[in-house]
């Protein structure tokens, strides 16, 4: 795995519960990340978005997660409160939220470009599949930075592809995602996951030579939680070799895979018809 670009991590946000949680880096919320988008009508110009998921806006124990936290170049953070109607939550119910920022100086920020999402042909034609390495960018529960934005990063592999949709228990939806084994841990919702190919990987019936010239990194997807496991607990009875399991009593434990929405279910957002009308409807960021 290569050294981890710093602009990169400037590409991530925080989304707090409220202006004072933001302000002082309190309370547990969820990360999202910039995303430029080629402003068809004004270009070389771009429109930026920042992206979740939907659960982070709308989790009713904290009322959402609305108000954004930036870094800034001078050290400190701003601070944007933003509102429910201000967000596109995907037309399927997949477990993204997508909001146009406005332009705003002295913000120290990176963009994801939509070049960068990785696609259907590229998995076939690469022969991406599990053991492939990932990386994931995002915040860290418990130490997260009260000044700052302090992005975490996790290391991890593909584990499963995105054949079967997944059951996301807490949302009831079948979600088409990847498995990545990166050792999840709640409060990573929203965290950007990436993809890399070292130049001297040995893709199984390919031709490296032909393959690859250089290392390839993609936009993988958008991490939306990870899967929960329950384990039954056991008792020993008195005076036997054998265990009872506990009536009605299990413990929640982490399976390590997280639950990544591929990019292309978020491109094909960006790119519907509503949101290609209103970059040309509107100036878009420089």
């Amino acid at each position: 795995m290569p050294r981890i670009r710093d602009d990169l991590l400037n590409s991530i946000l925080y989304l707090y519960p409220s202006e004072s949680d933001a302000k002082n880096g309190l309370n547990d919320g969820g990360t999202g990340f910039l995303v430029a988008v080629p402003a068809e009508k004004y270009p070389p110009h771009s429109a930026i978005y920042a992206v979740t998921n939907s659960h982070v806006i709308t989790h009713s124990e904290k009322h959402g997660c609305k108000v954004i936290r930036f870094n800034t170049r001078d050290g400190n953070t701003e601070i944007l409160k933003t509102e429910n109607k201000q967000w596109i939550h995907h037309p399927e119910h997949d477990d993204i939220a997508i909001m146009r920022l406005p332009f705003k100086e002295g913000i120290k920020s990176y963009y994801i470009h939509a070049n960068a999402f990785i696609t259907q042909d590229d998995i076939h034609e690469h022969n991406i599949g599990p053991g492939d390495d990932t990386y994931m960018i995002g915040r860290f529960s418990g130490h997260s930075g009260k000044k700052n934005n302090l992005p975490c990063v996790r290391f991890g592999n593909i584990s499963m592809m995105p054949y079967e949709s997944i059951f996301q228990r807490e949302r009831m939806h079948e979600q088409e995602c990847f498995l990545i084994e990166t050792r999840s841990l709640t409060g990573s919702s929203g965290s950007p996951a990436f993809l890399y190919i070292p130049p001297t990987a040995d893709r199984p019936e390919y031709d490296i030579l032909k393959t690859f010239q250089k290392s390839r990194q993609w936009f993988l997807g958008i991490n939306c939680g990870h899967i929960h496991l329950s384990e039954k607990i056991y008792k020993n009875i008195t005076g036997q070799n054998t265990q009872k399991a506990c009536k009605n009593f299990t413990v929640p434990i982490n399976s390590g895979q997280a639950m990544v929405i591929p990019a292309w279910r978020i491109y094909n957002m960006l790119y519907s018809d509503d949101f290609i009308n209103d970059r040309e409807s509107a100036p878009s960021s420089p």
